[in-house]
This record gives structure tokens, sequence and C-alpha cells, in this order.
């Protein structure tokens, strides 16, 4: 089956010609999230107004990368020519604001991104020719400015994070669980609002991407599940999907991690243990990572977290951890036939096609959309839990 134009399946290419309706096989469901037109990817806005004819006449490409815990980037490619001018350049300046178009997806699946950078490419000789790459990422770049030390006393994960934005002027949002638990004690020693982000999202296991609620750009953050796929109908191997390397490990790092600090209320130390394998995660697929031929012995885990003096808070910390050690039993790319703007970092898709050992969700931890004369495609990174 072709890729592009002309065939049954509704790809960017012949959608934006008028091709042949969506058909699937759930009896006509579309994926959710298809750009429909490839050409929209070029009316990006600067500060609000379309960028320029010239520049829009001499577009090359745009590939646009969100991962988790990650600003969002985007790179426009552009070939330079004699039309160019300084209003062209100027639509470009540090810190202008770019966005996609509205009408391109259902629900601002892509944050505004901001210019952070130029790069002018130029040979000369007969073949002379130059481009511009235009370099802009989301306001979670800006985190990464500055360096802090501050302590946070009797405050939850939600203060510390509202805390976080507040300085880049973006609101915060949660889905699914989070811990409320205050902590007594909580240092942020000489590191950057990104450094903390980090940690906090890595202690608990959390996930964060900027995404639009409304008006505002908005933080979200949310635990990992495997419960459900945000898309209706899922992708299908050889027909949504054109290329997939998938590698199965078994984790390495199993069964029991142990978080030791220190309560300096009451001048003692504290430790805790996490170890419980009973609530698997619902990955649906035919095989986990504890249903080897064989067990695996345990492969014990101890860190240190001196700065944090609640055992409540351990206890969090510990299954966090234990978590994040099991969670990548399967990862590895999906090349999808078409741009699909839904399948974004944080959400799970449902792989069907490929065979029973690897069919099932998986959890999209960074999606490359691109954008070029040639061709439209996302790439989507992947990963199945061990538990």
């Amino acid at each position: 089956m072709s890729d592009f134009g002309g065939g049954e399946k509704p790809t960017a290419h012949n959608a934006a010609e008028g091709g042949a309706a969506p058909k699937s096989g759930d009896g006509g469901k579309q994926t959710y999230g298809v750009a429909r037109n490839a050409n929209e990817f070029r009316d990006i806005t600067s500060n609000g107004e379309k960028i320029t004819a010239v520049a829009s006449s001499t577009f090359v490409s745009t590939v646009v990368i969100q991962e988790i815990n990650a600003p969002a980037m985007c790179q426009i490619v552009f070939e330079l020519d004699t039309n160019w001018t300084d209003d062209d350049y100027k639509q470009f300046a540090a810190g202008s604001r770019l966005e996609i178009p509205d009408k391109l997806v259902q629900d601002k699946q892509l944050p505004p991104m901001y210019v952070s950078g130029l790069t002018l490419d130029g040979t000369t000789g007969s073949s002379m020719q130059s481009t511009l790459t235009v370099t802009a990422f989301d306001k979670m770049h800006f985190l990464r400015f500055g360096e802090y030390s501050k302590s946070f006393v009797n405050q939850s994960d939600q203060d510390i994070f509202e805390w976080i934005v507040e300085s880049v002027g973006m609101n915060f949002s949660t889905i699914g669980y989070m811990s409320k638990l205050a902590y007594p004690f909580f240092l942020s020693d000489n590191e950057t609002r990104y450094d903390l982000l980090l940690k906090v999202c890595r202690q608990e296991y959390y996930e964060c991407i900027v995404k639009m609620k409304g008006e505002h750009e908005t933080l979200v953050v949310n635990s990992r599940e495997y419960r459900n796929s945000a898309l209706d109908p899922p992708l299908f191997y050889n027909y949504d999907i054109e290329a997939i390397n998938l590698d199965m490990r078994v984790p390495t790092l199993v069964e029991t991690v142990t978080i030791r600090g220190y309560d300096f209320l009451n001048g003692k130390p504290l430790s805790t243990t996490d170890s419980d394998n009973t609530e698997l995660s619902e990955m649906k697929g035919a095989q986990k990572a504890f249903e080897a031929s064989e067990p695996f012995g345990d492969s014990p885990v101890t860190l240190k977290r001196p700065d944090i003096g609640s055992e409540n808070s351990l206890v969090n910390i510990a299954v966090g951890q234990r978590e994040r050690f099991q969670d990548t039993f399967i990862e590895g790319t999906v090349t999808l036939r078409q741009i699909n703007l839904e399948a974004c970092p944080g959400v799970n898709v449902d792989l069907r096609g490929i065979n029973s050992r690897f069919d099932g969700l998986y959890h999209v931890v960074k999606s490359t959309h691109r954008i070029d004369r040639n061709r439209n495609f996302t790439i989507l990174n992947v990963t199945r839990s061990g538990m």
C-alpha cells in the first residue's frame, strides 16, 4: 500500500489533495489528531501574525519534538534567496512566539514555542545556496535559567510545582495520582527550577509536559498508568504503522527498593522498603517481565535521601523508584505513515497486528513530527512496563 497520495489510506498528502475517505478496521473511524493538510504546518504564526509570504514560499521543513520531562522543541528550515528582507528576519527575533495554527489540531496539542536561536548554513560556488534554521522551545525551557536555593517547610509536591512555574507565567495542573503529603522540610540547593522539577518528578515517578489549557500555557504533571489507549481505533501494523523497532529486555533492577532518610527534628535515621509486586500494571500484552521461564533473583537497590525527614514521604519515594526501575520491559520506536498529534508524550497507544508477544498498550515518552517537501510522518518512542 502506498503511503503517499492517491491511495485509500488517508495520509496528510492525499487528504490535502482531497483523497479517498478514511477507512479502518472498526468500520470507518479515523485516527484522532491526524493532520488534515500538511501545508497548515507552513502557516506558522509569529507573535500572532502569519509569517511573511516570502518565508512561507521558501519553507523547507518543520520538525517538532515533544518529550516527557523535557521542553518541546521545533526547528523550521527555510531556503534563503534574494527576496528575503529585514522584515522577514525580524519575525524570528529571539523570544518571538511561534504557534502552529489551531485548525491543525482539535485540542491544541502543541504549545507555543519561543525562538531561542537562528542558524545560517551556506555554501558558495556553482551550487551556491543557503538555509536558515529557526529553533524554538516551549516555556519549560525558561526554567533552565538562573539558580536558586530555597527551603520548603510543610509543603507538598503541588506547592513545589506551583513555585517552579510561577516565574515563567505558566499555570499548573495534575492528571491522575499526586501525593498530598507535606514534607516537614525539603531543600532545593543552588539549582535551576528545571533541575528541581526533574528531581521531584524522578523521586515520585511523575511525568510532565507543557500543554494549552484554554488560552493558558500549563505544566501538566501526571503519574504513569497503562490502563487505556488515547487513540481510537488502535494503530495497526502495516496500515497505520510504516516501521517498528521494539526491544524486549528483562529489568535488571527489580523487586526491592530501600530509601534511607534522616529525621532532623528528632535526630534519628529513617528507612523504608518497598517490594510489593502484587499489583501488576495492565499492559494487556502476552507476557510480563516476571513471567519469564525461570525466576530472576532479586536485585535490591538502596538510595540515600538525607534531605527527607518524613517516613511517609520516604514510602512514596520508594514506591516511585521501584516503578521507575521496573518500568522498561519493552522499548523502541514506531514510525507512523501520517502525522498524528494526538499520540503525544504521556499517553498510551494500542499497537495491533504485530504478533502476540508485542501487541498491546505502550506508553509514549517522545514524539517527533516531521513535515518536509517529500513526506510527512510521526515517530513515537514507546515503552512497556515490566511489572
